[in-house]
């Protein structure tokens, strides 16, 4: 993830800012790929096509299940998983422990909450996640979907906070 911070955080702002749709759309833009919305499409969806990377999405879904989903395939492009022939064309797996689409959903949930802004939440509540998802609501926010959210990006903050301490003692 530090290289993508390095090297899209200037750019794009990748775990500086949260972003929004646009950002995401274009972000997905200057990663080689052509967003297009399909109502048609259930959950966003990547695919091919004449050598052209396309991200199907439907705007018709909930707002943070569409970020977080956007932010996933952002993540595979960014990561490159697709130029390695490594990923076949997928619904993204938002929930998925381990593997390619563990890393490329750590980026959507680094594009929807990033580090700095999740750690300023965290300085006025407790690490827990009816909490922070409490502090995260908003008139859009589906309470189910958030929770889990909101468990999986704690999960995220404590793993990248262990391989962080760990790097740290390690080179000391």
């Amino acid at each position: 993830m530090k290289r993508l911070e390095y090297v899209w955080g200037r750019r794009a702002g990748f775990n500086c800012k949260p972003f929004s749709f646009d950002d995401l759309l274009v972000w997905i833009e200057n990663l080689g790929a052509i967003p297009l919305q399909d109502r048609t499409v259930k959950v966003t969806t990547f695919l091919f096509y004449r050598d052209k990377k396309f991200i199907l999405y439907n705007t018709g879904a909930n707002p943070l299940e569409l970020l977080l989903s956007l932010g996933h395939e952002a993540g595979h492009l960014a990561l490159g998983h697709y130029e390695t022939g490594e990923l076949l064309p997928h619904a993204p797996s938002l929930w998925a422990r381990n593997g390619l689409e563990k890393d490329a959903g750590i980026v959507g949930f680094l594009c929807w909450l990033p580090t700095p802004e999740f750690e300023r939440i965290l300085q006025k509540t407790e690490p827990h996640p009816e909490v922070l998802a409490n502090e995260l609501a908003t008139c859009d926010s589906e309470w189910p979907f958030l929770l889990k959210a909101s468990e999986a990006r704690l999960r995220i903050w404590r793993g990248l906070r262990k391989i962080s301490k760990h790097r740290h003692s390690f080179f000391d």
